[in-house]
């Protein structure tokens, strides 16, 4: 790595842990300020007991099980007796009661297993607990441990640059656009404001501050908000409202009517739409690149057109892993349509089906429109200026 490009890592890692820090202040001064009339004073809410608290828990014993007749179904339950390992009662040790469908689930406890318990303060002074999951993190951190090391051992310092990028991008959502989102208001704005807040970082830290890296952000950008608009009027036109899965009518009750569901779609496309743009600009750039320091003198249209060529297969593939993706994460409610006694024309037309094709068409459409936008940037500002001067006569 020449001291130029070190010079510019030092001055992107900079500017990322500044607009991290402003990100967090943001936050706090969002959540904090002074006390108004509608605040609960600070001694009070040290005092009041809160509703529910989550613990973790070890089963040390399986005390009971069996079927038993539940409104004339036959269920299976288990009594358990589990050792809390943190929170208020730490070491505490309790009895939970759990049923399950049938003794075959996959949820069926057993002895070491590692909970997540609920622990619920009743009006009359009780306290009831639950099991409401079994404890993943510890296999989720090796796995994360794992996929870290892996990218650093490829990559190496870009590989290490790239997670850099990855955790500014979770920051951002977490702590400026998902908060933004659920204060209601225009959806678009605060995701144009969070795409350009990641975009620049995330291409910068993963190819470089070049001339290349430059004009694939720029054509991402554009192709973005060619999406977020298409989306939108898409959205309004099939009046789709975002609240078609079970999660979204929870958080709209969860939330109030005033919480604009939609915007969650829309951020959904946006969001999604970012990565698989940033792959292929990236690419169609590094074409036309290859291309002007080729020893063969191309024309404007011979340079389009074998960039073009060249990068078809890639935009072909990119829509089918587009496709696929948003497949595989509705296999659940697919399987359930097949099982149904529905027309086929009513599966399609139904808003849970017709959001998940607005969000592969759309992105679809600004992928493909992404591809040319990318080569003529590309072609006039990074060829040779005969190439250039042949663009000039183009576009007049």
């Amino acid at each position: 790595m020449t001291n130029n490009m070190l010079k510019i890592k030092i001055i992107i890692f900079t500017l990322l842990f500044f607009v991290l820090g402003s990100l967090f202040f943001l936050k706090a001064q969002e959540t904090g300020g002074t006390l108004d009339q509608e605040q609960i004073p600070v001694e009070d809410t040290a005092q009041a007991k809160p509703d529910q608290e989550y613990l973790k828990g070890s089963i040390i014993k399986i005390l009971e099980e069996g079927n038993q007749d539940v409104y004339g179904q036959i269920q299976y339950y288990q009594r358990l007796q589990i050792k809390i390992s943190n929170g208020s009662v730490k070491n505490k040790e309790i009895e939970v009661y759990s049923s399950l469908e049938s003794p075959d689930s996959p949820l069926k406890y057993k002895q070491g297993d590692k909970v997540t318990v609920l622990r619920l303060y009743m009006d009359d002074g009780q306290e009831q607990y639950y099991v409401t999951d079994y404890q993943r993190m510890n296999y989720l951190g090796i796995l994360l441990v794992v996929f870290t090391l892996l990218v650093l051992a490829v990559g190496r310092l870009s590989g290490l640059l790239s997670l850099i990028g990855i955790v500014y991008s979770f920051c951002v959502v977490f702590y400026f656009m998902l908060p933004k989102l659920s204060l209601g208001g225009n959806p678009l704005i605060s995701l144009l404001i969070s795409t350009i807040l990641i975009a620049p970082v995330i291409f910068f830290l993963s190819h470089g501050l070049n001339k290349k890296t430059t004009i694939s952000l720029v054509s991402t950008l554009i192709s973005i908000i060619i999406t977020a608009l298409m989306a939108v009027f898409l959205i309004s036109i099939s009046r789709l409202t975002g609240s078609a899965s079970e999660e979204s009518l929870f958080l709209q009750y969860t939330m109030g009517q005033s919480f604009n569901i939609s915007g969650l779609l829309l951020g959904g496309i946006i969001i999604g739409s970012l990565g698989i743009l940033a792959d292929v600009t990236i690419s169609q750039a590094s074409i036309v690149e290859d291309l002007s320091k080729s020893k063969i003198k191309l024309t404007f249209k011979e340079t389009f057109l074998k960039s073009l060529e060249l990068g078809r297969s890639h935009i072909l593939r990119s829509i089918i892993s587009l496709v696929f993706l948003y497949i595989s994460c509705s296999f659940p409610l697919l399987i359930l349509f097949t099982k149904a006694d529905i027309p086929s024309s009513v599966i399609i037309n139904s808003e849970i089906i017709s959001e998940e094709a607005v969000r592969i068409l759309v992105s679809g459409i600004g992928l493909i429109l992404s591809v040319p936008l990318t080569i003529l940037l590309s072609i006039k500002f990074l060829t040779p200026v005969t190439t250039r001067r042949a663009v000039k006569k183009f576009t007049k």
